[in-house]
């Protein structure tokens, strides 16, 4: 696993060289879009197929995928100076659809987390950061290359501050394409 700090942030980080190519392959040969979804609750993001979990474990690779992560969580610790919790990762698993798109938004409350590409039309699609809710203020943009992606620290530091990371998603699928990434959650003690 290799973790890099992006533009010397301690907050944001790329991930890469996460699991085996072979694991990588056959989590790529899944038929992703006929497999058991819910949608959106209201209020969330449109065009985002939330896939069922519980129905993916039918696949050893989605599981293998997630105790790697499991067992990976001690190295996360000692590179990102953190103290994440070593329970079980559980992937949760998106694909989103033609029209899809994710405005520029933070994350409040949320835990830290590890988002990790899969498919999309090409390497523009992956997640863009600012500095600020402004479009034009670029923190850094993650092309979008399957079995990589980024790990956002959210936790709230010393002082008991919690950093605000805009990101978003601004450039919209395109009609006949789809883009699949996975998410996991990290608490920390």
């Amino acid at each position: 696993m290799k973790l890099t700090p992006v533009n010397g942030s301690t907050r944001l980080w790329t991930i890469s060289d996460i699991w085996p190519p072979e694991l990588v392959d056959q989590v790529m040969a899944i038929d992703w879009l006929t497999e058991s979804y819910v949608p959106n609750c209201p209020g969330e993001m449109h065009n985002r197929r939330n896939l069922l979990r519980n129905l993916l474990s039918k696949y050893q690779c989605i599981e293998q995928l997630d105790e790697h992560i499991t067992q990976s969580i001690p190295v996360m610790n000692q590179i990102t100076n953190c103290n994440f919790i070593s329970a079980n990762a559980a992937s949760t698993w998106w694909l989103c659809e033609p029209g899809y798109w994710s405005h520029i938004h933070h994350d409040g409350e949320l835990p830290n987390n590890m988002l990790i590409f899969w498919h999309a039309p090409d390497t523009s699609y992956g997640t863009t950061f600012y500095n600020s809710c402004s479009e034009d203020d670029i923190f850094h943009q993650f092309e979008f290359v399957p079995g990589t992606g980024y790990l956002m620290l959210n936790h709230a530091d010393d002082t008991g501050h919690r950093p605000v990371q805009y990101h978003g998603m601004l450039k919209k699928i395109p009609e006949n394409h789809w883009r699949l990434a996975c998410h996991y959650q990290f608490a920390t003690k």
